[in-house]
């Protein structure tokens, strides 16, 4: 989940009403920034380096989010192509979720630099596919190869793909209360916090419960406070319940309409050398490559 967080930060998930007629869908586009840090004491910024897409859909009793976020090779040095998916696909009482990363536990610029020069002409990408019925949380775990070019604008073929393998599923039991994916764990705490202050409420300390990939994690909204843009600018941490890390980002979001619920700013810091930051793309702003579906 460490490295996935950064793939998954960028998520709010507000919904203003919960239609119970056609399902309403919504997307958003983002463009990644990101900061590395060659030594302890200097940060290096690059803008404009990849993109991100936010789609989810609700109504009829379902819920659907999609949450795509990678680098473009063709703007960032060295051709460093790495990008993630999640889809979470809810209804009442089950859900089925995807995941997809590229695979790499990289814990410094150095490093990650050596393991570009081994790169071959293929890269094995993390899978995950999880189905929660019954009070039972049954997820596979498997590698897929696909070629070093495929970026995250291939991102609908490797879903597809993901969806169609077979594997052992292993089963852990769902606590109650629990939300059904990470995603509707950080979309409720959004919610929530929007609501409160539009009742002028004080932003309290919120939690929700959640399970991803067969682990539980407790996600919290720390902190929020109010900016003169009118945003919410949040503090969010993840504690994994198995292992006692916690990972932490930070989200601003709107509080009134058009852009009630949605993120306007992401930044996430997986380690000590590399920061992420995503930013909403606005009407007229054409600066960031989108995300469009298959290459």
């Amino acid at each position: 989940m460490a490295t996935l967080g950064w793939i998954a930060l960028a998520v709010n998930l507000h919904f203003a009403t919960a239609a119970d007629t056609a399902p309403r869908a919504v997307e958003h586009q983002y463009i990644l920034s990101a900061r590395v840090r060659p030594l302890v004491v200097l940060w290096i910024r690059r803008d404009n380096v990849g993109a991100g897409r936010v789609r989810w859909a609700n109504g009829a009793g379902e819920k659907s989010v999609e949450l795509v976020i990678g680098s473009d090779p063709d703007r960032v040095p060295m051709r460093i192509n790495r990008w993630g998916y999640i889809g979470e696909f809810h209804r009442p009482g089950e859900a089925d979720v995807i995941g997809v990363m590229t695979e790499t536990e990289e814990t410094s610029v150095e490093q990650a630099r050596r393991n570009l020069d081994r790169r071959g002409a293929t890269h094995v990408y993390r899978c995950m596919r999880t189905s929660i019925r019954d009070g039972q949380s049954a997820t596979a775990l498997f590698g897929l190869a696909f070629p070093e070019a495929v970026t995250y604008r291939a991102v609908d073929n490797v879903r597809r793909q993901v969806e169609e393998r077979t594997g052992t599923a292993r089963q852990v039991p769902v606590p109650a209360g629990t939300d059904h994916g990470f995603l509707l764990a950080v979309w409720n705490l959004v919610d929530t916090s929007v609501t409160m202050h539009r009742a002028g409420a004080p932003q309290a300390r919120l939690k929700r419960d959640c399970v991803y990939a067969n682990m539980l994690y407790e996600v919290r909204l720390e902190s929020a406070k109010s900016t003169v843009q009118g945003l919410l600018e949040s503090e969010f941490a993840v504690l994994n319940r198995a292992t006692g890390k916690t990972t932490r980002f930070q989200m601003t979001y709107g509080v009134d309409t058009p852009l009630a619920g949605v993120p306007v700013r992401i930044v996430f810091r997986p380690n000590w050398w590399f920061e992420a930051e995503l930013n909403l793309v606005r009407e007229g702003d054409i600066r960031g490559a989108t995300v469009r579906g298959g290459e």
